[in-house]
């Protein structure tokens, strides 16, 4: 990691550990009028991307023992997207071996989907996607993942097929679709605003 990105990690850490810091007596109030019913538990942990040795990998830190710790890191590839909301929901990310352009669209080669536990101990592939254009991922109304990934057809080279999966809770594809278009004449496939 190179002397700035360290300093800029450090400076987001003294930043997280003064805004935890105050006036405990507000801090016990505050606690006591607000209750969070979707956790049975207090998070202390969180995950974040940072990177080491030139690769992007998925990293937790704990507020309360102020350390972090690797959740999922490789030599060869990067993660290039965390899908992650605290709370009783699982935490995804995808990892690839190459991002780039290919004919003025973002490309990827060799990505995967992987899984976190809900306590965050267990790391788990879950699809292998392969190559594609373009990419995203967000939890939809079900509070499941759904993933919207396109790729040129092998057939037909002015066709470019849209997937739609939809992941549940433990990782399990759950739904899955394809869309074809012609390109020539109704254009690239849009992916709708979330």
């Amino acid at each position: 990691m190179t002397s700035t990105k360290l300093k800029i990690f450090f400076i987001f850490l003294l930043i997280l550990e003064i805004s935890a810091c105050g006036d405990s007596d507000k801090q016990k109030k505050a606690e006591t009028e607000v209750s969070d019913t979707t956790s049975t538990k207090n998070n202390t942990t969180f995950l974040f991307l940072t990177e080491w040795f030139n690769k992007v990998g998925v990293y937790k830190y704990d507020l309360s023992k102020k350390k972090y710790s690797p959740v999922w890191w490789h030599p060869r590839e990067n993660v290039v997207m965390l899908v992650y909301k605290p709370g009783e929901n699982p935490a995804y990310f995808f990892t690839s071996e190459k991002i780039g352009t290919t004919g003025n669209f973002p490309s990827f080669s060799g990505l995967k989907l992987f899984i976190i536990s809900h306590d965050l101990s267990e790391t788990k592939q879950i699809d292998n996607i392969n190559d594609g254009i373009q990419f995203t991922a967000h939890w939809n109304e079900d509070e499941n993942l759904e993933v919207i990934y396109t790729e040129v057809d092998r057939t037909i080279a002015s066709y470019v097929n849209q997937y739609t999966q939809v992941y549940d809770h433990y990782g399990k594809l759950i739904d899955s679709a394809i869309k074809t278009f012609d390109i020539q004449k109704s254009g690239f496939p849009e992916y709708r605003k979330f």
